[in-house]
């Protein structure tokens, strides 16, 4: 009977390893995009999408612009996650920098409002999406585009951070 215990704790283990290993796979679908002087229009989306994004999601992706000369404009197209009032279960936080350590925090969302138009002032766009343990079963995922584009110069007062959150009824 002991033994059966310990076989099933490594099974255990071992499963939940490979279900975050195969999220992990879900998340690096774009890593680093290095954007090109195209103008078009790439695809960024929650993992599953267009299926719910799973839990225990943790991603990364970085937006870097194509040169000095172009921004790099990010527009969310669809956007409904988990709401809690301080965005700390499901969020998706975006960071403009250099470095992802020293970059300046735009805006931590969640819920279902669509966060702003987002044009960057660096190098890159940092892009983080977090999931917690728990599954609802109405909608959750978002989309967005990206693209290379001359930017509009702002003040710098224009450029701050904003935290969002709504709250859904389904009936």
């Amino acid at each position: 009977m002991g033994r059966r215990n310990g076989t099933t704790a490594i099974f255990l283990i071992v499963t939940s390893f490979l279900y975050q290993s195969s999220l992990a796979s879900l998340c690096n679908r774009y890593g680093l995009s290095f954007l090109s002087k195209s103008y078009s229009d790439q695809w960024l989306t929650s993992p599953s999408y267009p299926y719910n994004y799973p839990p225990y999601s943790n991603c990364l992706w970085s937006l870097q612009r194509p040169s000095s000369v172009y921004a790099v404009r990010l527009t969310f197209n669809f956007f409904s996650l988990e709401s809690k009032t301080s965005c700390t279960d499901d969020y998706v936080e975006i960071r403009d920098g250099d470095l992802h350590s020293t970059s300046k925090l735009i805006g931590k969302f969640c819920g279902s409002r669509l966060p702003p138009r987002i044009v960057s002032n660096y190098k890159y766009i940092f892009i983080k999406f977090v999931s917690d343990s728990d599954y609802y079963p109405v909608m959750r995922k978002f989309s967005a585009t990206f693209r290379a584009v001359l930017p509009v110069r702002t003040p710098a007062s224009a450029h701050r951070t904003v935290h969002f959150s709504t709250t859904t009824t389904y009936s």
